[in-house]
């Protein structure tokens, strides 16, 4: 509500941020009718802006207006996807520490495989991460971009977001002959999705050079990779990674040596 004050009466970023300190002086503790309190916080955080990333990359928003629309119940849900629970256990206690919600954590399967899904029904959570830090809802697919808020925070939260993204997307590992590394996203256009444009640039700028991106042969998707060990090791002490299967990737990379004697 305070952006949308801020945007009808055109008011400046001084007034807005005095209006966000009323607001937080007076009440810092939200909730609906039928659940738990939710603690919404005052300032952006590494750990809200990873989050953010993830959800981006292999979460998704519920469109609660969409439904409203077709006459059904709204629903305020942020899902989050990995094959790996023990990596949304540590996401679950993100969203307890900041929110103060505990979201549900629950295995799903179907004829295209399995995979443990985290759910947050918090609709103040919901609004938060939908209005203040503005994630689109619905299907974002072939059409993610970077949050405005990210790109004007600080590196150190722009690298929590990047991190977050790619340790949704991203793919890492070793072959016989050479360590890799690999984002890619699809795009509904013949361009790549502005969210990879934003991520390689940024990346150049801290030293970390991916290919790309380059648009992969067998479907409309564009990609940034490397098969740099010098590289990978760069990206993962600045950008790093909180996702145990791809830390235990990284750190055996680190102990990878070429094969001198290879014709």
């Amino acid at each position: 509500m305070i952006l949308v004050w801020k945007r009808v009466c055109k008011k400046t970023q001084r007034e807005f941020s005095e209006k966000w300190d009323e607001v937080y002086e007076h009440i810092d503790i939200f909730s609906s009718n039928r659940s738990k309190k939710a603690i919404l916080p005052k300032e952006l955080t590494e750990d809200i802006a990873y989050l953010m990333g993830f959800i981006l990359a292999d979460g998704y928003i519920k469109n609660d207006e969409k439904l409203l629309q077709r006459g059904e119940y709204p629903e305020y849900t942020i899902a989050l996807y990995d094959n790996s629970r023990e990596f949304l256990e540590q996401l679950n206690i993100f969203f307890k520490q900041i929110f103060n919600v505990t979201c549900n954590l629950h295995f799903a399967k179907d004829k295209k495989g399995s995979w443990y899904v985290l759910r947050c029904t918090s609709k103040p959570v919901h609004r938060f991460f939908t209005l203040v830090l503005g994630i689109k809802k619905g299907n974002k697919t072939g059409n993610i971009d970077t949050p405005d808020i990210i790109k004007k925070s600080s590196e150190d939260i722009q690298k929590s977001f990047v991190s977050g993204f790619f340790d949704g997307e991203m793919g890492v590992g070793i072959t016989k002959k050479n360590p890799w590394l690999e984002m890619a996203q699809s795009s509904i256009t013949k361009e790549p999705v502005p969210i990879i444009i934003w991520m390689k640039k940024k990346l150049e700028k801290w030293g970390i050079d991916l290919h790309g991106p380059s648009l992969m042969s067998n479907q409309n998707a564009w990609r940034l990779r490397t098969n740099s060990k010098t590289t990978i090791s760069k990206y993962y002490s600045i950008i790093s990674s909180r996702h145990p299967d791809k830390i235990k990737q990284f750190e055996e990379i680190e102990r990878f040596y070429y094969d001198t004697n290879r014709s």
